[in-house]
C-alpha cells in the first residue's frame, strides 16, 4: 500500500535529522510493514528523489514560507512538506490531490491540528507554481 510506503518515508525522513543516515533502518521498515514489491520500490523511489533534489526543494519551500523562517518549521511537518513536493513535482502518475491528501493523512497522525491547515495551504500554493497536474 503505498500510503503506508510514504509513512515509511516519513519515518526515515524524520530519523534522519536526528541521526546519522542509515540505509538498513529504512529497509527494516520497510520489511516490517510487508510491503508488496511495487510499493518498496515505490517508497525508495520517493526517498531516492527527496535526497536528489533536496537542495531545490527546500529552496521552493523556503520561498513558499514567505516570512517565516525555515528553521521554525516543525520538523514534522518539514518531512511531510518534502514527501509532498517531491511528488507533486516528480511523480507525474500521481494525482496531485492523492499526494496531498495522502500526505495530510501523515500531518493528521503525526503533527498537530493547526498544522493540518498549514501544510494544504503550502502544498496547495506549491502545486499552483508547477502547473497542477
Amino acid at each position: 500500500m503505498r500510503s503506508i510506503a510514504r509513512e515509511e518515508v516519513f519515518k526515515y525522513l524524520y530519523s534522519d535529522l536526528f541521526n546519522e543516515e542509515s540505509k538498513s533502518f529504512f529497509e527494516a521498515l520497510l520489511k516490517n510493514n510487508k510491503l508488496d514489491e511495487g510499493d518498496r520500490q515505490f517508497a525508495k523511489k520517493l526517498l531516492e528523489t527527496i535526497k536528489d533534489n533536496f537542495d531545490e526543494l527546500m529552496g521552493s519551500l523556503s520561498n513558499l514560507l514567505q516570512n517565516y523562517k525555515i528553521e521554525r518549521l516543525y520538523s514534522l511537518d518539514k518531512c511531510a512538506l518534502l514527501i509532498g513536493m517531491a511528488e507533486i513535482k516528480y511523480f507525474n502518475d500521481i494525482p496531485t490531490v492523492v499526494s496531498i491528501n495522502e500526505v495530510i493523512n501523515l500531518v493528521k497522525v503525526y503533527s498537530t491540528e493547526k498544522s493540518i491547515g498549514f501544510v494544504n495551504g503550502v502544498l496547495a500554493e506549491y502545486a499552483k507554481q508547477q502547473g497542477d497536474k
